[in-house]
Parts: C-alpha cells; structure tokens; sequence
C-alpha cells in the first residue's frame, strides 16, 4: 500500500476511490451486524497497517474528539454513505463522511450484489427486494437524465458488475419486444424495469412496491434533499 500516502488529503481520496467496493462492502457488512458506525483506517505515509468497523458505541477516547464524528455517525445513511476515520502516523486523526457520486455504487447495492444467485428468479427478486432504497433512486435519476430506459446489471452468479442505466433508443435492435414495451409503457415515478445480463441467461422484469413512500421518486426527492431513507 506505499502508493498511498494517508498523511495527505489525496493519498486519503486516492485510497477510497481505489478500493470502493472493499470499503463499501465492509462497511455496509458491519452496519448490518453491528449497526451504524465508522471504517476506521490506520496508515502513515509507507503503509496501511489496520482497517476495522468500529460501532456507535463502541467509539471511545480520541475518537470522540474528532468534531462531530458521534454526530456525523448518528445521522448518515447506511445505504448510501460510509465513514472513513483515519489514524495518521503518531495519533493524528481525519474523518470523512463519503457518499459515491454514482448511485450505482451504492454501499447497499456493493454489498448485495455479491452472493446473490442472480440466474434464478428467487435470486434476482431478492437482490431487487434488498437494494431497493438504492436502485429504485438510481432508476429514476438515470430517468431524469437519459429519459426512458432500463437497469442493466452483467455479470455472473457470484459477482455482478455494477449496474448501468441504459435510455431506450440505445437498447439496440435485438431488444426483445416485450422489453421495449415494459420500457414504453412503465410509470418512472413508480416503478422500473431492470434487465439481468448473466453468462447465457438474459431476463427482465418491472418492479413496483404496494407502499407509495417506496416509490423511485420519492426515495430519489428524499436523497436529493440530504435525507435519509429508512
């Protein structure tokens, strides 16, 4: 880890920005055994000694006089956000309170989507049913931006990339007919439609939730604005 150099702002980005889904994966695994709390990340200018989950209240001594840090833990959202404190060198501290810039990289959707056997149907209703506080606002964002289109998630049964948002005029010709109808006809507010690429599999469905405070726009408003959604 000599790359990184943790003494600097940078080295401490550059960090995060590599190692994302092992941050966010860990972070989110440690919120649903633990409950809310901060990655705590030890390191100096050579090297990355310690990476551990440390819960709400569980944080003790000089932790607690990093400015707001309490604060900060009590009022981010686990689905989207994770906390990095970082030990520098001789007890020098630095916190970060980071929410990716993508939805698709949402602390929820890394973690769930791996595990999931996505070629069955279960599976694939599952990993919907899990992230939808984080794909349903990444939907309707790709709605805004791109217009219609449909949640295309490739991979494999162990480990799905990221997903993507894909508008309906760049589906492609081969796109089958009942899909490009789902994507005409489904109320964004609402619902989506998410198709799941995985090895020969393809398969595709729309997803609406009975309870109206669920709705994509909603959770998307409600994330625009600072919120949290659960």
């Amino acid at each position: 880890m000599s790359e990184y150099d943790m003494t600097t702002s940078e080295g401490r980005r550059d960090f995060v920005g590599d190692n994302w889904d092992l941050l966010a994966y860990f972070a989110y695994e440690g919120y649903l055994e633990h409950g809310r709390g901060v990655v705590l990340i030890e390191g100096d200018e050579n090297h990355l000694e310690d990476v551990r989950y440390i819960p709400l209240d569980a944080l003790r001594g000089e932790l607690l006089e990093i400015a707001r840090l309490r604060q900060r833990v009590k009022d981010y959202n686990p689905d989207q956000e994770i906390i990095c404190t970082f030990i520098i060198g001789a007890g020098a501290f630095a916190s970060a309170h980071i929410r990716p810039a993508n939805l698709a990289q949402a602390p929820m959707l890394v973690y769930s989507k791996y595990g999931c056997d996505m070629l069955t149907l279960e599976g694939r209703n599952q990993f919907v049913r899990d992230t939808w506080e984080a794909l349903a606002p990444y939907a309707y964002e790709g709605y805004l931006q791109h217009g219609r289109g449909v949640v295309v998630i490739r991979g494999e049964e162990d480990g799905p990339q990221d997903p993507r948002y894909t508008p309906l005029d760049m589906i492609g010709p081969d796109t089958p007919p009942e899909l490009a109808q789902y994507v005409m006809e489904y109320d964004p507010d609402q619902e989506f439609v998410c198709m799941f690429v995985l090895g020969d599999v393809a398969a595709f469905a729309r997803y609406i939730l009975d309870d109206p405070a669920q709705a994509p726009a909603i959770l998307h408003s409600v994330l625009q604005h600072g919120g949290k959604t659960q």
